[in-house]
C-alpha cells in the first residue's frame, strides 16, 4: 500500500511535507514530528540521523525520488536507514523511560572491559609468582626412607548383595529377605503440554519508510512513503498429543550373603631410617605362608618411599626448606646429608634440578 499526497501548495503544508519524515518512538511507538528531539508521549530521546543538504540548480526537471524539497527550494537527501521497528504497541508512562539514561549503548562499558583486563593481568601475575622457578644453592638438611612389604592372602571372604552382585565362584549362598533395589518409572496420568500454540496469522504494520519527495517544477512537491511490516502471530488451539506424567514405584529384590575365594590384604611390614643406608624387613618379620588354612596362600608386594630435604637461603637470614622425592634408590643414595647442589625452587612447586649443559 502506498500513501500519496500531491500538489502541496500552502507554505505551512509545504514546510511540514518537506521537513523530513515523522519518527516513531523506539519505546512507546508514538509518532513525532521530524523537528522534535523527544517523544511527546514518553519523553525518550530521539536517535538523530544525519542529513546531508544537496543544493541543485533550478529548472532541471524532475528531481530524483530520493530527495525532498525544503522551504528555501533546496533538495535534501533523506536518511538512508529506515526507522527502527516498534518494540511494543502499548504506550508506557514517562516514568518508565528516564530521559537521561543511555538507550543506544551496546556491548560492555569501558569500565567493565578495564576491570576484566585487570583481573586477567592479576591472574597471570599470580600464576607467574607461584610457579616461577629460581635457581639457588641448596644443601641436603635431612633424608628419610620407608621400605614396606604388603602381604595379600587368598582366603574365603563373606560378601553380600543382590542376585546380580554374586560372583561366579560364590558358594554357601543365603537369602535374608528383601531390600529396596530401584524405582520404576510408571505412567501416572496424561496431560496436555499447553492449551494454545503461537502461529503466524498474517502481517502487521510497525512503521513507515522515510518519505520521499520529488519536485513538480512548479513550487510544489509530491511526497510518498511505504509501510514497514513484520509477521503477526496469533494463539490457536493446541493439537499436540497428550504428554505422560510418570511416578516412582519402588521395587524390592532378595538380599543375599555368600562366601567366595578372593585375594585380600592381610598385613604390612615396614622398615625405615634417616640415613642413605637402607634395608628391607627380614623373612622372620614377614612370615610369608605361615599358619595358613586349607586352600589359603599368600603373596608379597613391595613399596618404597624416599625423601631428601633441601635447605636454601633466598634472602639473607631467611632459611627455607623444600622436599625432593627421588624415584630410585641410586638417586637417593647420591644425596646424603650435607650434599650441596644447585636446584630450582618455586613457591607452589617442589625441587627440580637444572639441566646440565
Amino acid at each position: 500500500m502506498i500513501r500519496t499526497r500531491t500538489e502541496v501548495r500552502m507554505p505551512r503544508e509545504l514546510a511540514l511535507a518537506t521537513q523530513g519524515p515523522d519518527w516513531p518512538c523506539n519505546y512507546c511507538s508514538g509518532t513525532n514530528n521530524n523537528e522534535d528531539i523527544r517523544c511527546d508521549n514518553c519523553g525518550a530521546l530521539r536517535e538523530r540521523e544525519f542529513e546531508k543538504p544537496v543544493s541543485l540548480p533550478q529548472g532541471q526537471g524532475a528531481r530524483p525520488s530520493s530527495t525532498r524539497v525544503t522551504a528555501e527550494g533546496d533538495f535534501v537527501v533523506p536518511p538512508v536507514a529506515p526507522p527502527r521497528s516498534v518494540v511494543s504497541s502499548a504506550a508506557h508512562s514517562h516514568n518508565d523511560f528516564p530521559v537521561n539514561r543511555s538507550i543506544y549503548r551496546t556491548g560492555p562499558s569501558p569500565k567493565v572491559i578495564m576491570g576484566i583486563a585487570a583481573l586477567v593481568i592479576l591472574f597471570v601475575g599470580l600464576m607467574w609468582l607461584l610457579f616461577h622457578k629460581t635457581e639457588v644453592q641448596a644443601e641436603v638438611a635431612s633424608v628419610g626412607w620407608v621400605h614396606q612389604i604388603h602381604v595379600d592372602r587368598y582366603q574365603v571372604v563373606e560378601e553380600e548383595g543382590f542376585d546380580e552382585d554374586q560372583p561366579s565362584g560364590a558358594f554357601e549362598i543365603r537369602s535374608h529377605g528383601t531390600k529396596f533395589h530401584h524405582n520404576d518409572q510408571v505412567v501416572d496420568y496424561y496431560k496436555k503440554p499447553h492449551t494454545t500454540d503461537r502461529e503466524q496469522c498474517g502481517t502487521k504494520i510497525v512503521g513507515y519508510t522515510s518519505p520521499q519527495a520529488s519536485s513538480n517544477d512548479n513550487g510544489t512537491a509530491t511526497v510518498s512513503t511505504k509501510p514497514i511490516t513484520e509477521p503477526k502471530y496469533c494463539d490457536v488451539p493446541c493439537t499436540h498429543p497428550d504428554v505422560p506424567v510418570y511416578k516412582d514405584v519402588p521395587r524390592y529384590e532378595t538380599w543375599y550373603t555368600w562366601n567366595v575365594w578372593k585375594w585380600k590384604h592381610n598385613r604390612t611390614v615396614e622398615s625405615s631410617g634417616y640415613t642413605v643406608k637402607t634395608s628391607w624387613p627380614g623373612d622372620d618379620r614377614v612370615k610369608l605362608n605361615n599358619n595358613l588354612r586349607k586352600g589359603e596362600k599368600e603373596r608379597a608386594r613391595r613399596e618404597v618411599r624416599y625423601k631428601n630435604t633441601f635447605k636454601y637461603e633466598l634472602q639473607k637470614g631467611k632459611i627455607k626448606t623444600k622436599d625432593y622425592n627421588p624415584k630410585t634408590l641410586e638417586e637417593f643414595e647420591e644425596l646424603p646429608v650435607g650434599t650441596k647442589r644447585k636446584v630450582l625452587v618455586s613457591i607452589a612447586g617442589g625441587v627440580t634440578f637444572p639441566k646440565e649443559e
